[in-house]
């Protein structure tokens, strides 16, 4: 009868399964992860990934985002960049896509862009956009829809280096600064800001 009983072991002991998804790339499943993981934007994808720690306690960089995790914003529609009244940002364009085609400034914006988006929280306030690259532009969106569906800019003007505008923004929302340019070769570095008054 003793071997009946280390049989018994052996069979058990085989059956065991412990599923350990760290550092593995799954999908997220209707934000769905497996236990143990969360569901993260990652390089424009969802995916699910190890919960971030923090001891347990709840700080504002929980919820801000994953660009103040290290996880960047992706400068899209879906991902964009947030801006901060009167704060400076600092990216490239170069390598980037052209997601963006808003007619303003008398033609259609088609070079790679990057978006950021701004919230003002209170309405009849101005935003007044300010770029330093010379050859890139920037305007304002109430709506951020990706070709073939860019809405024209918000007061028909972009910014250029050293000509900063200002738009109206009628209410507390969200809006939306594309880094753009007419002539579609334009790329390279810019520094942002855009101030609400």
């Amino acid at each position: 009868m003793p071997w009946i009983a280390v049989v018994c072991l052996v069979v058990v002991g085989a059956c065991r399964f412990d599923a350990d998804y760290a550092g593995a790339t799954v999908r997220c499943s209707d934000d769905i992860c497996p236990s143990g993981l969360e569901c993260r934007l990652i390089d424009g994808q969802k995916l699910c990934a190890e919960k971030r720690m923090d001891a347990a306690v709840d700080t504002p960089a929980d919820t801000a985002g994953d660009a103040v995790d290290g996880m960047p914003a992706v400068l899209t529609c879906v991902d964009p960049g947030m801006l901060t009244s009167a704060v400076p940002v600092s990216a490239n364009t170069t390598g980037r896509m052209n997601l963006m085609t808003s007619f303003c400034s008398g033609g259609v914006q088609n070079a790679v862009d990057a978006v950021y988006r701004i919230t003002t929280t209170a309405p009849n306030k101005q935003l007044v956009v300010n770029i330093s690259n010379s050859s890139l532009s920037a305007y304002v969106l109430n709506a951020c829809m990706q070709t073939p569906n860019t809405a024209a800019c918000l007061g028909s003007t972009a910014a250029g280096s050293g000509n900063p505008i200002s738009v109206a923004a009628a209410s507390a929302a969200n809006y939306w600064v594309v880094v753009d340019n007419l002539n579609a070769a334009a790329a390279g570095p810019y520094t942002l800001t855009v101030t609400i008054q």
